[in-house]
């Protein structure tokens, strides 16, 4: 890349090459700007290949830092696809789509003879600029034999900021309670018209009997269906079976733009004391009506594994508007109502740490997600069991207390079974909690109350490791599970484990095939 630091005029601007409006320019402000084909981005290119949102510039002391926002057809400087944030200067060329935009300093002359784009009957670009509703140039331009209009295009209401007031107002309706048999969270409309809600799979997936309320309105209820989730990167998409009329999608906008010490609001369905209806009674339970919290990013596009139970999270917001049960799946949103994070974790040991999904990441996913292609659901529910864990011994306990078959011998297996795992070599791995009916998991009889430790020969501690396994199999591919039965044996008094002790069979193996979906 050439240096945008040199001596010279500091300002840049960018350069349209090709058709017969080649030299056109465009002077690059303070501000950062939004390239797509999207009406609302600062700069709109129509065409082939361009996604919505497709690439975001700053200028920073001079120097231009380009950015893919997770685009389709990829972003290029200089004939490279770029992977992350890219500097560029005088004499580079970003290609975006069809489209080709050289940087210039805006102290040189326009280009008298522009390489040659791609013939340009092939692109239909459509190219405006607008920076947070401020008009910056006027062209009205033709490109190509086709003579297709590149119009200028000023959309200053989808950057203008919103009070908390108005914010809260406009997003409500969109923002959905979910309950089922086993949990509750919170989820967002991102299509109306095919009423989709987009949510964390740790509320939906496992979870039978959901349902939806929209916004504060108790009597807009529908159940949910589950579309397709992706376990792994904690995301899922469900449908309303009964279509509600009227439904409202949030836009979506770009994680890229949010910095530390912007402004956030969390919108969702926390638990909270509330008096139960019809009952006086005051409990701990899910919100009925939209709960909004609001508080300032600390940290952005953040990578975290926070628990062995939980898959890692590749890119995540840092925030401190507090986020509770019940609120997971829910939208975070920027100052101007758009989502640029789904809310997904907090911090119990360190207060006023809250940890959202970026839209940017979710937004790769979404194309799948939306048609019904899950990632790696297999179908099972399962947690860490670490043979360093101190508290291991009472977690097993409690294990065998809740269920009534082993419930009156809980205190011995537990003990056994600590004992089995802490010997050398000392075991970690996942235990099942149970399967969804139907899955893979099931299919397989992979079985509640078993201890994975081994997949295809591969040692697994973590959901981490689970989740890179799944991922990487084809679909139809065979998974071979290696498994101790630490729920129990032929005799419910004794336990798999204490076979194992004893010197008898203890571990087992079944073969499970990944869904094709």
């Amino acid at each position: 890349m050439s240096d945008p630091g040199s001596s010279g005029d500091p300002r840049l601007r960018l350069e349209l090459r090709g058709g017969i409006r080649a030299g056109d320019t465009f002077e690059i402000g303070a501000d950062r700007l939004i390239v797509g084909s999207d009406r609302d981005c600062d700069i709109v290119l129509g065409g082939p290949g361009v996604s919505g949102e497709h690439a975001s510039l700053k200028l920073r002391e001079g120097h231009l830092v380009v950015h893919d926002l997770g685009s389709g057809t990829g972003t290029f400087v200089n004939g490279l696809k770029i992977t992350t944030p890219t500097v560029v200067g005088p004499g580079d060329r970003l290609t975006i789509g069809g489209g080709e935009l050289a940087v210039v300093r805006a102290s040189e002359e326009p280009s008298e003879a522009a390489p040659p784009a791609a013939p340009a009957s092939r692109h239909r670009r459509r190219i405006g600029f607008t920076t947070r509703g401020a008009l910056i140039g006027t062209s009205i331009l033709l490109i190509g034999a086709a003579a297709a209009i590149v119009a200028l295009i000023v959309d200053g209401a989808s950057r203008t900021r919103l009070t908390p007031e108005q914010l809260i107002a406009r997003a409500s309706p969109a923002v959905v309670r979910i309950t089922g048999s086993d949990g509750a969270g919170s989820g967002v409309v991102i299509d109306a018209k095919r009423q989709l809600v987009l949510t964390n799979a740790h509320v939906v997936v496992g979870n039978g009997a959901l349902e939806a309320q929209l916004g504060d309105d108790r009597s807009r209820t529908s159940p949910l269906q589950l579309v397709a989730a992706s376990p792994g990167d904690d995301l899922a998409v469900v449908k309303l079976v009964t279509p509600l009329p009227r439904l409202k999608a949030l836009p979506l906008g770009t994680s890229a733009t949010v910095r530390p010490g912007d402004t956030v609001t969390v919108l969702g369905f926390p638990g909270s004391f509330q008096t139960t209806p019809g009952s006086g009674q005051i409990g701990q339970q899910q919100a009925s009506t939209v709960v909004a919290n609001i508080g300032s990013v600390s940290q952005v596009d953040v990578q975290a594994t926070p628990d062995p139970s939980l898959p890692t999270y590749q890119s995540l917001i840092v925030h401190q508007a507090p986020t509770n049960h019940g609120n997971s799946g829910g939208p975070l949103l920027d100052e101007r109502g758009q989502v640029v994070g789904i809310n997904t974790l907090g911090n119990p040991s360190n207060q006023g740490q809250y940890y959202s999904i970026a839209i940017d990441y979710a937004k790769r996913l979404l194309p799948d997600l939306e048609a019904g292609r899950s990632h790696g659901l297999i179908g099972w529910n399962l947690v860490q069991l670490s043979a360093e864990d101190p508290h291991l011994t009472q977690t097993l306990e409690d294990i065998y207390a809740s269920d009534s078959t082993y419930a009156p011998y809980a205190s011995r297996l537990a003990a056994d079974t600590a004992a089995f795992l802490q010997a050398k070599p000392a075991t970690t791995g996942m235990y099942d909690l149970g399967d969804e009916p139907g899955s893979a998991a099931d299919k397989a009889n992979v079985g509640a109350g078993w201890l994975i430790y081994n997949i295809n020969g591969t040692p697994v501690r973590t959901m981490s490791d689970v989740c890179d396994i799944v991922n990487s199999a084809r679909p139809g591919q065979t998974l071979r599970i290696h498994e101790y039965n630490i729920a129990g044996g032929s005799d419910s008094s004794e336990l798999s484990a204490q076979r194992a002790i004893d010197g008898r069979s203890y571990s087992w193996h079944v073969d499970l095939k990944v869904p094709s979906n």
